[in-house]
């Protein structure tokens, strides 16, 4: 009996020795102490590629049908002319083979689009005088965006994680403390705009009222592509 008792004393001397000299195990479950901000950073940049759609509708001039192939061919002559590079041009979609106009039960107009690639305003009015000329169905500019995009969507992100850790720095001396290595980074909320349709100008319109270069110029400027991210941090409190 004397040696049991005496064995569960040294157990339980063993059990407060080993707490006493493990304190790392008395605070595994305390929390580390920290703080969550979100940074946020934004850029503005000129497009340097701008699509243009042309759409060209097969009409007829008088009792003479104008076709599609005839079309077509002048209005590649026509971009070539505006110095317009082949290898800059393309059908806009699969369908555009397969769209038709119906006057009558017994005909049909075939349509097709074009997607045409520039890189100024200078170039987009050769485009419009070019397809004004032939009398294009529509020309109107689909899309904007800028060859090195992705790098400036890069230096937006980490701009905004800067932002981060710069804000979190200055509360935290605001208080005495110091801020610690980072917990959690995450991207939560991102912009680029404009995407999609970027300027309703009609073929019709523009012929009728035709802005000078130095106009168009400031409407493509003033629209600037715009690129925000906000990132949210946690960083420890040393």
């Amino acid at each position: 009996m004397k040696n049991l008792l005496l064995l569960i004393s040294m157990i339980i001397t063993s059990n407060i020795i080993f707490s006493q000299t493990n304190p790392s195990q008395q605070n595994c479950c305390e929390p580390t102490p920290y703080i969550e901000v979100t940074g946020s950073a934004e850029m503005e940049i000129i497009p340097d590629e701008i699509y243009i759609t042309v759409v060209v509708t097969e009409r007829y001039d008088g009792k003479n049908k104008v076709t599609i192939d005839k079309l077509e061919s002048d209005m590649f002559s026509a971009l070539k002319n505006a110095g317009i590079d082949p290898k800059n041009i393309s059908l806009s979609d699969a369908e555009s083979n397969f769209n038709y106009r119906f006057l009558k039960s017994d005909d049909a107009l075939l349509s097709r689009s074009y997607t045409i690639l520039t890189g100024d305003a200078a170039t987009v009015i050769k485009v419009y005088d070019a397809m004004g000329a032939i009398n294009a169905t529509d020309v109107f500019i689909s899309k904007v965006s800028h060859s090195k995009i992705e790098e400036y969507r890069m230096e937006t992100k980490v701009n905004a994680t800067k932002a981060a850790k710069d804000k979190a720095a200055k509360m935290l001396t605001a208080v005495g403390e110091t801020i610690g290595s980072p917990i959690l980074l995450q991207e939560i909320n991102n912009d680029i705009y404009p995407q999609a349709r970027y300027s309703q100008l009609s073929n019709s319109n523009y012929m009728m009222n035709k802005p000078g270069l130095d106009d168009f110029q400031s409407q493509l400027t003033y629209q600037k592509i715009k690129i925000r991210y906000e990132v949210f941090g946690r960083f420890k409190i040393k």
